[in-house]
């Protein structure tokens, strides 16, 4: 499969999602913290298919730990999230994203 502009925007744009939703944290009291970037995982991959969730993911997930100074989880985040979007958005709505029915820039 080749990849198109329109592929490589949307799935940078599930990574930039990504990426910030995991910056927002949650405190739970006992000294533990949620973040948002599981959520927009999941929810990227059932709306997009498991190739951009499963992307999307990964790379924003990298991105977080490599910016966030958290070196170390690089790779493994890389390959946890990407996995894990594949494996969500295989089982949801396919590997493929829906075909397009529109023509959204003729509009």
């Amino acid at each position: 499969m080749k990849l198109k502009t329109r592929d490589i925007v949307y799935i940078g744009f599930i990574a930039a999602l990504c990426a910030v939703a995991t910056t927002i944290r949650i405190e739970i009291p006992g000294g533990a913290m949620v973040h948002l970037g599981s959520a927009a995982l999941f929810t990227s991959s059932i709306l997009f298919g498991g190739l951009y969730g499963g992307l999307g993911a990964a790379i924003g997930s990298a991105l977080f730990d490599l910016f966030g100074g958290h070196t170390q989880y690089i790779v493994f985040s890389f390959f946890i999230k990407g996995i894990a979007g594949l494996i969500v958005g295989g089982m949801t709505a396919g590997y493929l994203p829906p075909p397009y029915k529109y023509n959204f820039y003729m509009c």
